[in-house]
């Protein structure tokens, strides 16, 4: 498995934002929490991706986003913080019956799952900036050899890791 292509996981994300509204619209807040939960995990492996990541757990892209965004001072620690909220929240909803967790709180949570994603749509910005303003950069194809770079990295921890390395 490669690395996710970064526009695709940030797709990705915008249509778990998406469900997670329409899913509070027809009152699945668990649904729609756990929805908004999975947009900012998206959002946050997008993110890592520009930095040659793909970690494998959940923990995992937390340690890590924290890590290279957060410590780095690239991404607003309190969105982080929701970040974590919503795992925490995700899990009881999927795994909890009688949940505590109301419509309130998932419009909460859905709202600062937007302003993640904005905070991602954002740091990405950045980094595109970052690339550009290198000596050697040359447009698009700049990023493209950047983003083959990570896949050939990820897919050597694969393969000298004794897994099985697929297009």
């Amino acid at each position: 498995m490669t690395p996710p292509d970064v526009p695709a996981q940030y797709e990705k994300a915008r249509a778990k934002l998406d469900a997670a509204r329409k899913n509070l619209g027809m009152g699945l807040v668990d649904d729609s929490i756990s929805r908004a939960y999975y947009a900012m995990y998206h959002a946050a492996m997008a993110l890592l991706a520009t930095k040659g990541e793909r970690p494998r757990t959940h923990r995992g892209v937390m340690t890590r986003f924290h890590l290279h965004f957060v410590k780095a001072g690239l991404f607003p620690a309190n969105l982080a913080d929701a970040f974590a909220r919503a795992k925490d929240f995700r899990e009881y909803a999927d795994y909890e019956t009688g949940s505590w967790l109301d419509e309130a709180e998932a419009a909460r949570l859905i709202e600062e799952a937007g302003r993640f994603l904005d905070a991602a749509r954002e740091a990405f910005r950045a980094y595109i900036e970052r690339r550009m303003a290198l000596p050697d950069f040359a447009n698009a194809r700049s990023i493209r050899n950047a983003i083959d770079r990570i896949k050939l990295r990820h897919a050597n921890r694969i393969y000298s890791g004794g897994g099985t390395v697929t297009k």
